[in-house]
């Protein structure tokens, strides 16, 4: 009788072990799409093919801007944007060094800068285009910004509703 039950037992606990298997099992319903393999195979011949990468953090970048840039380096850097993690996947494929390290920088909207320059002249080059520009709602401060206490020399007006935004008290004298 203990047998009987032991293994009436151990059948149940199987059944419902696979029950649960099936369950948490995530099953694709489609395969990848042809897209993601044609870009993570176009992905792989570029790092192949150059011998520097770089990533450029493009968030907050104006599209107008960034084609601009694209436009100034054109001759020496191909920029390319693409999903951070179709690119991850081209770097494990292609089976590169310190690859962990690389990829830990991939956060947020990344482009993608290949070259033949070494390392230190696209950092130059890159620097050369920076482009001052104002600062929109939205924005994040990568530094701190002091504002003196004084005479800005700005007429009232419109400009108080633009400090009011940004939280610098005013006072019109």
């Amino acid at each position: 009788m203990r047998a009987k039950l032991r293994n009436e037992l151990q059948e149940y606990i199987e059944r419902y072990t696979k029950n649960i298997q099936e369950l948490i099992t995530v099953k694709r319903r489609r395969g990848i799409p042809q897209w993601k393999i044609d870009e993570v195979k176009r992905l792989k011949e570029l790092i192949k093919k150059y011998r520097t990468i770089g990533l450029i953090n493009i968030e907050g970048v104006p599209t107008k801007q960034f084609k601009e840039l694209r436009g100034l380096v054109s001759d020496k850097v191909y920029i390319k944007v693409t999903k951070n993690n179709l690119l991850e996947i081209a770097l494990r494929e292609v089976s590169l060094p310190n690859v962990d390290e690389f990829v830990k920088y991939l956060r947020g909207p990344t482009a993608v800068a290949f070259t033949n320059l070494n390392a230190f002249e696209l950092k130059l080059l890159l620097d050369k285009t920076k482009v001052k520009r104002e600062a929109r709602p939205g924005d994040k401060v990568t530094s701190r910004i002091v504002v003196p206490a004084g005479n800005t020399g700005i007429p009232p007006g419109p400009m108080i509703s633009v400090f009011g935004k940004l939280r610098i008290p005013t006072q019109v004298r």
